[in-house]
């Protein structure tokens, strides 16, 4: 073999090793971006959101205040319909967009609870379903409802915070 085909050998080896090399780096430094950018917009949207829940929340928070042990004046039948109209109007509105499945299904039955109510005192199932809702809230928004609550799985800052772990782990 001639010593000008050798070196074409050596130079063309040497030129595959490194475009593979090249590439492979490329390839990982995309992946990381793209991983990177998923992430931030994740985050901006799970922000979004936040902003979002906190406004119309309150909202449900107030037409809920109805449905309280101390409320003034004590819920009727009548009031428990007008009451029921609100929720709905609630659940069809930007509230019940940025709900979670689990707080949407808690208003949609306190208010087939109420529409449902045609006698007697207030049904004990609409308190019931009223805490579950106000709870369902407070989970949405990462707030602790009692002193025993800790992060578990199905809060969005426990899975930011997994998706940040993945993300330094891809790294």
């Amino acid at each position: 073999m001639s010593i000008d085909l050798q070196t074409a050998l050596i130079a063309a080896t040497v030129a595959l090793v490194t475009a593979s090399i090249t590439g492979v780096l490329t390839w990982q430094q995309l992946r990381r971006e793209r991983a990177k950018w998923l992430f931030d917009l994740k985050t901006s949207i799970s922000l979004e959101l936040y902003k979002a829940r906190m406004t119309e929340y309150t909202g449900m928070m107030k037409i809920l205040s109805k449905l309280s042990r101390k409320g003034k004046p004590p819920l009727t039948i009548k009031t428990a319909q007008e009451l029921a109209q609100e929720i709905n109007d609630w659940m069809y509105s930007a509230g019940g967009l940025f709900a979670s499945a689990r707080t949407r299904n808690a208003g949609f039955a306190i208010r087939d609870i109420l529409m449902g109510w045609t006698e007697g005192s207030i049904p004990r199932e609409a308190i019931q379903v009223r805490d579950a809702l106000i709870w369902s809230m407070k989970m949405d928004m990462d707030i602790s409802p009692d002193s025993r609550w800790r992060y578990s799985s199905d809060t969005v800052l426990k899975q930011l915070q997994d998706e940040m772990d993945t993300f330094e782990d891809a790294k």
